[in-house]
């Protein structure tokens, strides 16, 4: 709900504002803000990585992590791998987006034309985009989570004998991290 865009105001009364510009990162809290800009650069980091690991399956789609020793071969899918991560990147670019356009909103809204309201409506400000970065929030990390246990199961179930004890920890590391997402 957004305040109303015109306020009766008696005629003769004065309009008083703030003259500091409003800008769509203004009210948004330093916390939400910086948890949701490290879930991004972390998600992207994840899907780039997985991308880089994934083999071709039988269709050629890189959606399959496989490994190889001299003696024998496994792969496991889905795996997030460029087939998945590109759709997923463009959709976080586009969630990125339109998180920034419901904060632009929030801070091109008209203020409160009395300056004894100033405290209501940075009130109402914060709160909103509070809101707005816990939805956004909840929405990256619900696709990243489910993206990051299918990666890791992926892994644990290609993983065989002889292939770095590593890849198991990754796989694990994915699960864990998908769960607590």
């Amino acid at each position: 709900a957004t305040p109303p865009r015109v306020i009766a105001v008696e005629s003769g009364a004065a309009r008083e504002a703030s003259l500091i510009p409003r800008t769509p990162l203004s009210f948004v809290p330093s916390l939400g803000a910086s948890l949701a800009t490290i879930a991004v650069i972390v998600q992207v980091a994840f899907l780039i990585f997985t991308g880089v690991t994934s083999s071709p399956d039988e269709s050629g789609r890189y959606r399959t992590i496989a490994f190889e020793t001299a003696d024998s071969a496994s792969a496991s899918s889905p795996y997030a791998g460029w087939f998945y991560g590109v759709p997923l990147l463009a959709t976080t670019a586009i969630l990125v987006a339109a998180t920034f356009l419901a904060l632009w909103r929030v801070s091109s809204t008209p203020a409160l034309p009395q300056h004894e309201l100033a405290d209501v409506d940075a009130g109402w400000r914060r709160a909103t985009n509070r809101i707005i970065i816990a939805i956004s929030g909840a929405a990256l990390l619900l696709q990243f989570g489910g993206v990051a246990i299918q990666s890791g199961l992926a892994i644990r179930n290609a993983h065989i004998e002889g292939v770095a004890a590593g890849w198991d920890t990754i796989g694990q590391i994915f699960e864990g991290g998908g769960l607590a997402m």
